[in-house]
């Protein structure tokens, strides 16, 4: 294959960020809804060494991507290969962190 047919101009193609994303399934699609968690308030206090409460968290809905069941899973593929080359490069990652838990006063 040619790099004509594989590569693509990225300038102007629109860009965002996602630290959550939700999958909802039917017979003929997936979609992945894609959004970005904030808090909706940061305490600065003076003791910055705080153990860490749960908190309120507004999610702004980013982006929807609607795709065949088919190409969701080439796309697992895909992005299984590009995190064994990440890890490859740069190191294993993190485990998935356990959630929050509010702790009793």
């Amino acid at each position: 294959m040619s790099d004509e047919l594989t590569s693509v101009p990225t300038q102007g193609v629109p860009t965002f960020y996602a630290n959550t994303a939700g999958i909802t399934v039917s017979l003929h699609d997936m979609r992945l809804y894609l959004a970005e968690g904030t808090p909706v308030k940061v305490d600065f206090g003076a003791n910055q060494n705080a153990e860490m409460k749960a908190q309120q968290v507004l999610f702004s809905l980013v982006a929807c991507v609607i795709i065949n069941p088919e190409f969701a899973r080439n796309l697992r593929d895909t992005l299984d290969i590009a995190i064994q080359k990440y890890e490859k490069l740069f190191g294993p990652l993190r485990p998935n962190p356990t959630p929050p838990v509010e702790l009793e006063k």
